[in-house]
């Protein structure tokens, strides 16, 4: 009945263009799918454009035909303006992981099925640079 993309940074250039720009403007989706077509919580992951106009004009069709936009910034917002992406009219949500209770998190927290590491640490860095590199590497 519906497709819905989703949140964090699916529209930052720089970590989707690997995919085809439009993927998560849903280009994907055939021009038989009756559906409604959804955009919850995206973000650009920075406020400034990246988009080269020949980008936009590959997403503009598909961005159309969506029938619900919303995003985590107002940042987007703007964005979505300097791009001439205005219709549909997007709003602020909140993050997704705002929209579960600390409960939730304790639940699943709780029931994984997982086994405890001792003296190793995961980190999950979307901008590496030689700074937190430096940061991470000393402790």
């Amino acid at each position: 009945d519906a497709v819905v993309a989703g949140s964090d940074q699916i529209w930052r250039k720089v970590y989707v263009e690997r995919y085809g720009i439009g993927t998560f403007f849903l280009d994907f989706l055939p021009e038989s799918f009756k559906g409604k077509k959804l955009i919850y919580g995206a973000s650009f992951g920075v406020d400034y454009e990246e988009y080269a106009p020949e980008d936009i004009a590959k997403i503009q069709p598909h961005y159309s035909q969506l029938d619900v936009v919303t995003v985590r910034e107002t940042s987007a917002l703007e964005l979505l303006k300097s791009y001439g992406l205005d219709n549909p009219q997007a709003q602020v949500v909140l993050d997704p992981t705002l929209l579960l209770d600390k409960e939730d998190y304790i639940r699943v927290v709780n029931n994984a099925n997982t086994t405890a590491s001792v003296g190793n640490m995961f980190c999950y860095v979307l901008d590496m640079t030689d700074e937190k590199k430096k940061l991470l590497f000393s402790l």
